[in-house]
């Protein structure tokens, strides 16, 4: 079992560090971690009573900011369909 979830963490760190070296400097904020997720599939991602996400993978997301020492999180948010765009 800790080698799944140290499997996942780098996993998701690679996937992290290859996102931002892809970012330009105007879309990098100091002490900000900007993710995007699909939140149709609980109990990994999902939306809660409140409307804010939440599940397995936000947690995640969130447990890897904190380590990096990023003040927060953005752009966790669903992915909509084109009908959902009108």
């Amino acid at each position: 079992m800790k080698k799944i979830i140290a499997l996942l963490l780098a996993t998701a760190m690679c996937v992290m560090t290859l996102t931002a070296c892809g970012a330009s400097k105007e879309t990098m904020k100091e002490g900000v971690l900007v993710v995007g997720t699909n939140l149709a599939f609980p109990p990994f991602e999902m939306v809660d009573d409140n409307g804010t996400p939440d599940g397995f993978d936000v947690k995640l997301i969130e447990a890897i900011a904190d380590l990096a020492k990023q003040k927060r999180v953005e752009g966790i948010s669903e992915i909509r369909d084109e009908s959902d765009r009108e």
